[in-house]
């Protein structure tokens, strides 16, 4: 079994449930692991197929990547003028990461890294703009290491992260974890 989506504690409730029970559903991705992210099979005891083409079973639709942030929403261009070019994209990225992925995105910026504990569009776009590539990240290098999504544009979530090792999944002990994140920093 795959966490798709949730890594996060996957594992934690996966051990600690008296039953535990997966979804099966056709629009969720098969997330590439980091770490936590796989389950053997024999460990669940009951499987539900969901029919996505019943509305009621769908996720919420946004097209996340045409939201353009304005001026109000969006953080000062302090950020990107200060960040340096070889930082790694941390914990801050999530914060407001749609308006950050379209500031850094048209910024000189290049070889930031991923690792966040929610990551999304903001990656996509950033990797897209070239500006993301994770390859200079002192760990996981190569990869963006997220631990959960919200996959609001499921098409787009799916073409992206879908058996895609560019993506490590991790359980959240990992990505927030105080010996992680200061192995971060690029001196």
């Amino acid at each position: 079994m795959n966490a798709s989506y949730g890594v996060n504690n996957f594992m934690i409730t996966a051990k600690s449930c008296k039953k535990f029970v997966c979804e099966i559903r056709d629009d969720y991705a098969w997330c590439e692991s980091g770490r936590g992210m796989n389950l053997p099979i024999d460990h669940v005891d009951y499987f539900v197929e969901v029919d996505t083409s019943q509305e009621k079973y769908q996720w919420m639709y946004i097209a996340e990547k045409d939201i353009k942030p304005n001026e109000v929403r969006c953080p000062s261009r302090n950020t990107v003028s200060k960040s340096c070019a070889t930082a790694t994209a941390s914990r801050w990225a999530s914060v407001h990461s749609h308006g950050r992925g379209h500031r850094l995105g048209d910024s000189h910026l290049r070889h930031l890294g991923v690792h966040s504990e929610m990551i999304g569009e903001y990656a996509f776009t950033l990797t897209e703009a070239g500006v993301v590539d994770n390859s200079r990240k002192p760990i996981d290098r190569g990869k963006c290491g997220w631990a959960y999504i919200m996959p609001v544009d499921t098409p787009r979530y799916y073409e992206w992260m879908h058996r895609n090792p560019y993506f490590a999944g991790c359980d959240i002990g990992y990505t927030n974890n105080v010996l992680t994140l200061p192995r971060l920093t690029i001196l």
